[in-house]
């Protein structure tokens, strides 16, 4: 999964459209993310096709659980601020 991604995420609060920086080495991903609300550093994890990736960015705690394909990458995203939890969906490609 190493390179730039650049993702569409849907949410109940609109689209958003993020960059992830992603540097896989064997089943570990490390990375950043940037995005409308800023940049953080990311960490995750693959196995198979399947993938995590984790970040907090202004109190958010994001969490992107999907598949990868080629240069294609698809899921749900999970956000939460403590109180409340949103979840939508994202798709993406290797740029």
């Amino acid at each position: 999964m190493t390179g730039r991604w650049g993702v569409t995420v849907i949410t109940p609060r609109g689209p958003g459209n993020p960059d992830f920086y992603l540097k896989q080495d064997g089943n570990r991903l490390t990375g950043d993310y940037k995005g409308l609300f800023g940049e953080s550093s990311v960490r995750g994890s693959v196995e198979g096709k399947k993938f995590v990736i984790r970040f907090s960015l202004g109190g958010v705690a994001s969490v992107y659980t999907g598949t990868v394909d080629g240069n294609k990458m698809s899921g749900s995203v999970e956000l939460s601020d403590g109180a409340e939890k949103l979840l939508g969906t994202f798709s993406g490609e290797r740029k």
